[in-house]
């Protein structure tokens, strides 16, 4: 079971910038969830962590029994469920 804590986009102003801790107000408003494999070595859990520490708001999932790949059963599982929510989310702010 994953323990669940808060992630999300504008990747390429924010996060793809390399720079996520120092822009993270730029973001914080939006409702965000992050999905973090545990046995991740291509980006490591302190990095989520640290990025959850600095963005309380955000959602963040560690999938405790997975690694870096969007396609390990586990991950993918949190990740549909997370695109859910935030359709669902989106759904409901448009009615």
């Amino acid at each position: 079971m994953p323990i669940r804590i808060a992630d999300e986009p504008l990747y390429s102003v924010v996060i793809g910038s390399g720079r996520a801790l120092e822009n993270i107000d730029a973001i914080r408003h939006i409702p965000g969830i992050a999905v973090q494999g545990r046995y991740d070595v291509v980006c490591p859990t302190e990095s989520a962590w640290a990025l959850r520490k600095a963005w309380p708001e955000m959602e963040l999932i560690v999938a405790t029994g997975s690694g870096h790949s969007a396609f390990e059963p586990e991950i993918l599982h949190q990740l549909v469920l997370a695109t859910d929510r935030v359709a669902y989310t989106a759904g409901e702010a448009v009615a």
